[in-house]
């Protein structure tokens, strides 16, 4: 099962990060705008290590520190967050990273500026980390309102690839422990 969910994060923090793909030029006159910052940071993770998310996920706190009024910046240390949580359920620093995640969605959903759908994303995703840390006991509580999130993200915007591919992996995997099709 980690090696599907370890799986799962590789291949949604890839898909994910193709949005931010474009390459920052720095110059010293002009520093980096938010955006370029936010690329310059997702580009150096070209392995999904928990070394190397720690490290971007430090980049975007200090970018989020630059810009709190950003959605940004709040989004994409929460998605990190739990990319790190779901990838290693058990190290010491995922409950902490868990729990910042859930105060990064709760500032989301508080900012006009924040996409409903992608707000909903993250809580889903938050939801799912709850799971895999401990599956016999979050399963049973968390399973309908993870899914009821990935729906609704669904729902405001049905070319959210992120929830898409996130509900697909979740209910794949469901299926699989259950033993269900």
């Amino acid at each position: 099962m980690k090696t599907i969910i370890s799986n799962l994060a590789i291949a949604l923090f890839f898909t994910a990060s193709m949005s931010f793909s474009a390459s920052a030029q720095t110059t010293k006159e002009k520093p980096l705008d938010m955006k370029q910052q936010i690329n310059a940071c997702l580009s150096q993770m070209t392995t999904l290590t928990p070394e190397n998310v720690l490290t971007c996920i430090a980049q975007m706190e200090q970018i989020e520190a630059q810009f709190p009024d950003s959605v940004q910046p709040k989004y994409q240390a929460a998605r990190l967050c739990l990319i790190f949580a779901v990838m290693n359920p058990h190290n010491d620093q995922a409950d902490g990273l868990t729990k910042a995640a859930n105060q990064r969605i709760s500032q989301l959903r508080r900012m006009k500026a924040a996409a409903p759908s992608d707000v909903y994303t993250l809580q889903g995703f938050y939801l799912t980390a709850l799971i895999v840390k401990d599956p016999k006991k979050e399963g049973p509580v968390y399973y309908r309102d993870a899914l009821d999130c990935f729906d609704k993200a669904l729902q405001l915007d049905p070319n959210n690839a992120f929830a898409r591919q996130l509900k697909a992996r979740f209910v794949e995997e469901a299926n699989r422990i259950t033993g269900t099709k």
